[in-house]
């Protein structure tokens, strides 16, 4: 469980109020005129890592992300209160049930939303509809459940329509995901640089690929 606070503090205060939190940190801005969310991950009072990404895919990280979003005074809290839960984030999108977990991912590059997600699973969440998608995906997506070694791009935008009806951690799952796409990395390279279980990240894959949101490349980097 998790409880959602807003602040209307600037960053380093609000870092300084949340010293021995763990909790994720959300904010609206605008970067380089596109409305963007900013990330900050807390782990124990400590940044993990500062994230921004815009609506349509662009995205930076690290001291850059930093000196735009210090500059926000207007803050959604997520506060972890709860023990870590083992259940997947994502329910399958077919009827059979995926086997759990057997490897630790190890932490990769981005772990603005992993690490917090990891730590505050939902008891039972609410499957994963493609179908509540406002988009039509081709037939060819309908039957995807593996990809090859080809990067994944992102082909369309992630709207809010299509978040609606989901929880709050299927949500963040998503972008989280969605945000390593980048066309060069494959989803064997997505997985491994999550902090999230392998499945986990799979059915996002799938998820997305499936609502026509990410598409494989036609060629390597």
């Amino acid at each position: 469980m998790n409880s959602k606070k807003t602040y209307f503090l600037d960053l380093e205060t609000l870092l300084a109020y949340l010293r021995s939190n763990s909790c994720l940190l959300t904010a609206e801005l605008l970067l380089s005129g596109q409305a963007a969310t900013g990330y900050v991950t807390l782990q124990e009072g400590q940044v993990v890592n500062y994230l921004i990404r815009t609506t349509y895919g662009q995205q930076i990280e690290g001291q850059q992300a930093y000196e735009h979003l210090r500059k926000c005074t207007q803050w959604q809290v997520h506060l972890q209160q709860a023990e870590k839960k083992k259940t997947t984030i994502l329910p399958p999108l077919s009827p059979s049930s995926q086997p759990p977990p057997t490897q630790q991912t190890p932490r990769g590059a981005l772990t603005t939303e992993a690490t917090y997600l990891s730590q505050s699973q939902p008891n039972t969440p609410t499957p994963f509809s493609p179908t509540s998608s406002p988009q039509t995906p081709p037939p060819l997506h309908q039957s995807r459940s593996d990809f090859t070694p080809l990067p994944l791009r992102q082909k369309n935008v992630l709207t809010s329509q299509v978040l609606y009806n989901q929880p709050m951690k299927q949500r963040l799952v998503l972008r989280m995901v969605l945000a390593m796409v980048n066309g060069q990395r494959n989803a064997e390279q997505i997985k491994a640089q999550l902090h999230l279980p392998p499945d986990v990240v799979h059915e996002a894959l799938v998820a997305l690929y499936r609502l026509d949101i990410i598409e494989e490349t036609t060629t390597f980097p």
